[in-house]
């Protein structure tokens, strides 16, 4: 499943777009970069700093938690984030701070599997969902608690979908990051869920991203008048900023890997063209600043769930991890000094003593995104990059092995260089040759079973989930009482709500959907194994007297009886 993607490569001037970085020390940067983070945290779950946006980083800071366990496979901040969750609740009811928690919830339900969580996310929905513009509302020409005419339409669509931020009843802005937070916390829930009203949601959600926040240059801009009441009707705010485009980028990935539906596709892969060599929030060297200043969450999140998910063109998943790691590199040789795990929120440098929230998430999102992106002796071939003058490794050079760049690891002597060289040769070559023997041999076992000819592979999806059959709810989750005022919100309103389907509801039943079904498993009779001594024979007979040849059949091998005792 992959979406056509245009030829892009890594701009000469962008400083390290590889990755040479060990995985193991990528894995432990970003674990001592969260360790950091959450020492900062105070007894209500929030982080302890009256100058960052808190709430909003706090939420940030628990999906980077879930996304570190995730990628790596592990259960480290489980119950850490069990605990803070419940600590959050306390203090802002149905998560109504911020949606960055609704994000959060859904990804740790996808580490963890624990029904809790998946409630938190159907929770923090709830409260998106009364801020979202429905067809019921543009029909009234009103919205619950705002007083102003809603418009109907702008530029000949619909402002269904559009969320406000604002709970001023004079603010009249539909904001494309509250939008597209809802538009990404929508798609999630419909992707563990399969729950069709959580896909319109979404559907609707990136329709109006995309009809009334785009600019010419297909970049997401933040904000559009949403009153006929004012002047400035349908005005829409010019700035550019990666907040946004990040958002739908993210929300664009999940749509697309639930339904297939390739004109999500082909929006995913032009907003990809547009927003990663986009100089608003950039210099030449490629390294995120956003107003000069700063690197961004939202964009590193939204270019790693891409990533992850493997749904673009080879090449274009090149120019992401390109992209990732031009961050990856400047945060960790320019924003940060060796050992003190914090972070600057300027990404070209100098580092910074001052621990910030909003600083050490920014630069946690370049570094769990990169935790997955191939290093550069893994990278395909056929994958074009152009060359950096910055950069430590040549293009098309081999990076230090990671064995040579941990501790305990001396490096090889330089004139001792060629004969190392020699010997490794003639060793894999050696191994390579009982590899491959040993690979015909098993594809010759294994040719007519039956097992080899009905299964399949499938695509790993990062969160694909069912829910239990115990604990989470099967339809979703409301709280009770949403027509009544809550901590001086919104009231929701009472003809706005979508009636609640059974989440074992097909997602469309018009799409070509379908949960992929699991391998085929079973047993078959198979030959019985046969001794390693009689093959070592054979295959050393056959290299003292050739050459290896890669079209040249192995040599025969003794063949033992079958035996009825089913796979070795």
């Amino acid at each position: 499943m992959a979406i056509r993607g245009a030829s892009q490569v890594a701009s000469s001037s962008w400083r390290k777009p590889n990755i040479t970085t060990p995985r193991t020390k990528r894995v432990l940067l970003a674990s001592a970069a969260l360790d950091t983070a959450l020492d900062r945290l105070g007894a209500d779950g929030l982080f302890i700093d009256d100058q960052d946006d808190f709430y909003a980083a706090t939420g940030n800071l628990y999906s980077q938690l879930a996304l570190f366990d995730l990628t790596t496979n592990q259960m480290k901040y489980e119950s850490e984030l069990d605990n803070y969750f419940k600590r959050v609740l306390n203090v802002a009811a149905n998560f109504s701070s911020t949606y960055t928690f609704g994000h959060a919830a859904t990804k740790a339900y996808a580490a963890y599997k624990k029904p809790s969580f998946l409630q938190y996310a159907i929770e923090s929905w709830w409260h998106g969902r009364k801020f979202t513009v429905s067809a019921q509302n543009i029909a009234a020409g009103k919205f619950p608690g705002k007083n102003f005419t809603l418009s109907k339409e702008c530029q000949n669509a619909t402002m269904v979908g559009g969320t406000w931020f604002s709970t001023e009843s004079n603010d009249f802005h539909f904001e494309g990051y509250a939008t597209g937070y809802f538009l990404g916390l929508s798609a999630l829930l419909a992707e563990i869920t399969s729950d069709p009203m959580y896909l319109q949601a979404a559907t609707d959600s990136a329709n109006f991203i995309h009809s009334h926040l785009y600019n010419v240059r297909g970049i997401v801009q933040p904000d559009i008048s949403g009153s006929s009441d004012h002047d400035h009707l349908c005005e829409v705010l010019s700035a550019t900023t990666p907040y946004e485009s990040g958002l739908m980028i993210e929300g664009l990935a999940v749509l697309f890997s639930i339904t297939n539906d390739t004109s999500w596709g082909d929006l995913l892969d032009n907003l990809l063209t547009a927003a990663i060599p986009n100089t608003a929030w950039q210099g030449q060297n490629g390294i995120v600043a956003v107003d000069g200043k700063t690197g961004d969450t939202n964009l590193l999140q939204g270019l790693g769930a891409v990533y992850v998910r493997n749904i673009t063109t080879a090449v274009m998943r090149r120019y992401i991890g390109d992209y990732i790691a031009v961050q990856f590199n400047a945060a960790t040789d320019l924003a940060t000094s060796n050992g003190t795990n914090v972070y600057a929120g300027s990404w070209t440098g100098p580092p910074s003593a001052t621990f910030s929230a909003l600083n050490q998430t920014y630069a946690l999102a370049a570094l769990i995104s990169a935790l997955d992106v191939e290093d550069d002796s893994a990278a395909s071939a056929t994958a074009p990059r152009a060359t950096s003058t910055e950069s430590s490794t040549p293009v098309g050079g081999v990076p230090p092995t990671e064995s040579s760049q941990l501790p305990g690891h001396s490096a090889v002597p330089r004139g001792a260089s060629s004969h190392l060289a020699a010997i490794i040769g003639g060793v894999l070559g050696g191994l390579v040759a009982v590899g491959l023997l040993f690979a015909a041999l098993r594809r010759l076992r294994k040719r007519d079973s039956p097992i080899a000819k009905s299964s399949s592979r499938r695509p790993i999806n990062p969160f694909m989930a069912q829910v239990p059959s115990s604990g989470a709810p099967a339809t979703p989750w409301r709280p009770e009482k949403l027509g009544e005022q809550q901590n001086g919100l919104l009231p929701i309103a009472g003809d706005d709500q979508p009636a609640l389907v059974p989440a074992s509801s097909p997602i469309n039943p018009s799409s070509n959907y379908a949960e992929p079904t699991d391998d085929v498993r079973g047993e078959t009779a198979r030959p019985a194994p046969i001794p390693t001594d009689p093959l070592v024979t054979v295959l050393n007979a056959w290299l003292q007297t050739r050459q290896w040849n890669e079209r040249e059949t192995p040599p025969e091998y003794p063949v033992a009886n079958a035996s009825p005792q089913g796979p070795l």
